[in-house]
């Protein structure tokens, strides 16, 4: 039984601010082949076992599947509402639900708005003929091949926001009165999960409309908007984008360069490469100086006129040789140290 009449999400009207910001609303997830089954519940149906095979992080705390397994309901629970856009003008027809803990205990709700489209393969709905009718709620084996929940959780941009179960879950005491983060998929992207004409009638011969005693529409009051949209493992985060709905402030989730690291790295080794190159030249000149002044003879290891003449040059203009020669190599090992940090 649905805890309220209906959620309505608006991107324009929502209040407050979520306390996850520049990146910590990430959603993260991979989905394997899995075999599973699928029971008939009356007003929805329930997917056990086909998110085990499966890596699913939201905000960086890895998720493992909850009570309330998977669940598709045939009139979707949230209502995304966007100036003239609401669930029958997006033909949003049905939700699928799945229930995930973090390693704290706290409830994730993964909403996924199943579109009524009939240009788009909808394999992944063909195990609603291995359903069992109404009032049995006997399992019944998914024996599709190749059954993965990557063909209903795509990566689409999502809401996110902290609020009540929408639905009651057997072994969850007051479901309906317990908080958990919630993440809603925006059903205007064109990434979302579809079903065909054929199965959604279908489908709606196996379960009927959810039910409610309650008369609260619900509207979440801090309202957060991942544009980025949820990503497998090693998808580029530098295009990761969270917006602040309530106050249109943007933070940016950008990994660093890592052309600028090297450099960092090296920085430290160009002046002291070239202080020791100095004190080395000046060593090796002043013991010349020092050998020459004294009437000391160098000895002659077969030196052209040239070298003579540039020894002579040298003695004459000590301070200009010894830092022109500094100098020269100091550039060289900057040089060789920039292009060798941009490879």
């Amino acid at each position: 039984m649905a805890c309220v009449k209906e959620i309505k999400i608006n991107k324009d009207n929502s209040k407050g601010e979520c306390g996850n910001k520049g990146g910590k609303c990430d959603l993260v997830y991979e989905y394997g082949i899995n075999t599973c089954t699928v029971s008939n519940q009356t007003t929805y149906l329930e997917l056990i076992g086909c998110g085990n095979k499966a890596f699913v992080s939201f905000a960086g705390n890895e998720l493992t599947i909850g009570l309330g397994n998977l669940r598709i309901y045939s009139k979707p629970i949230h209502n995304i509402i966007d100036d003239s856009n609401d669930n029958a003008s997006n033909k949003i027809v049905a939700e699928a639900i799945l229930h995930y803990t973090d390693i704290n205990k706290k409830d994730v709700l993964l909403c996924i708005p199943i579109k009524l489209d009939d240009t788009s393969g909808d394999e992944f709905w063909n195990f609603l003929n291995t359903v069992s009718p109404q009032g049995t709620k006997t399992p019944a084996a998914i024996n599709t091949s190749n059954f993965t929940l990557n063909n209903l959780v795509t990566n689409c941009p999502f809401f996110q926001y902290s609020g009540n179960f929408p639905f009651d879950i057997t072994g969850v005491t007051d479901a309906c009165k317990s908080n958990a983060d919630i993440i809603v998929l925006d059903p205007t992207d064109g990434n979302i999960a579809t079903i065909s004409t054929t199965h959604f009638n279908r489908l709606n011969t196996l379960i009927t409309t959810w039910t409610t005693t309650s008369t609260t529409i619900s509207a979440p009051t801090d309202l957060f908007y991942n544009s980025h949209g949820a990503k497998k493992p090693g998808d580029d985060p530098i295009a990761s984008k969270v917006r602040i709905l309530s106050q249109c402030v943007e933070t940016s989730n950008v990994a660093p360069d890592s052309k600028k690291k090297p450099i960092k790295d090296f920085i430290w080794k160009i002046p002291a490469f070239g202080l020791g190159a100095l004190i080395l030249i000046g060593l090796i000149c002043k013991i010349y100086f020092v050998a020459t002044e004294s009437g000391a003879r160098v000895p002659n290891v077969g030196l052209g006129t040239t070298m003579n003449a540039a020894m002579t040059a040298s003695s004459n203009n000590k301070g200009i040789t010894v830092l022109s020669v500094g100098l020269l190599i100091c550039i060289i090992f900057i040089i060789i140290l920039s292009v060798r940090s941009f490879e």
